[in-house]
C-alpha cells in the first residue's frame, strides 16, 4: 500500500505534496492522517511559517507527529479569511514571540494560545473578497511588469545593435607596422 505524504511550505506559502511512499518505507511509524480543511502546523517550522490549511488534493495524506493537526470551526471563522491571516505579521509576530529564542519547537497549546480577530462570517468573508481581488491586481501587476522588463531589454539590445555593427567596408588602410611583417 502506498501513502501520500504532505509538507508545509515555509512562510505560510501552503501545504504541498512531499512524495508517495509505500508503507514498509515509512521510518516513523507514528503518523496521522489529514483531512481537508484542517489547519496544520509544524512542530519545528511554525516560528518560520511551516503552517497552512490542508488542500482538497491532500486529503487523507499523512504526516509525523512533529505536525499538529487542528479542525477548523466555520461556524466561528471562514478557512481562507485564517488563510490570509496566518501570513500576516500580527500573527507571524505570535508565533516567533512563543517560547525560547533558541528552541524553535512550539506546542498544540502554543497553537491554542494565538490571538485571531474573529469579525463575523459576512465581515470575513467580505475581507477574503477584497484580498483575493487585491492579490488579483497584483498579479496582472507582476505581468505588466515583467512584459515592460522584456520590452525594456529587445529596446537596449536593438540599441546596442545600432550603435556597434560590423565593418561592411571592404577598402582599408595598411597600418605600417603591421604592414612591415
Amino acid at each position: 500500500m502506498t501513502y501520500k505524504r504532505c509538507r508545509v511550505k515555509l512562510h505560510a506559502q501552503g501545504i504541498v505534496l512531499r512524495d508517495i511512499v509505500k508503507g514498509a518505507e515509512i521510518k516513523t511509524k507514528k503518523q496521522q492522517v489529514c483531512r481537508k480543511g484542517e489547519f496544520l502546523v509544524a512542530e519545528i517550522d511554525a516560528k518560520i511559517g511551516g503552517i497552512g490549511i490542508v488542500p482538497e488534493n491532500l486529503d487523507g495524506a499523512i504526516v509525523s507527529s512533529h505536525y499538529f493537526l487542528f479542525e477548523i470551526n466555520e461556524s466561528l471563522i471562514n478557512k481562507q479569511f485564517l488563510n490570509f491571516f496566518i501570513r500576516t505579521p500580527i500573527f507571524c509576530d505570535q508565533i516567533a514571540a512563543q517560547g525560547s529564542t533558541n528552541y524553535a519547537a512550539i506546542r498544540p497549546s502554543d497553537v491554542l494560545g494565538y490571538s485571531i480577530p474573529l469579525p463575523p462570517l459576512e465581515e470575513q468573508r467580505r475581507i477574503v473578497g477584497r484580498v483575493e481581488e487585491l492579490v488579483g491586481k497584483i498579479g496582472e501587476v507582476r505581468s505588466l511588469r515583467q512584459k515592460a522588463l522584456e520590452e525594456t531589454m529587445l529596446i537596449y539590445k536593438s540599441a546596442v545593435a545600432s550603435l556597434i555593427q560590423p565593418n561592411t567596408n571592404k577598402s582599408h588602410i595598411p597600418h605600417p607596422k603591421l604592414s612591415q611583417r
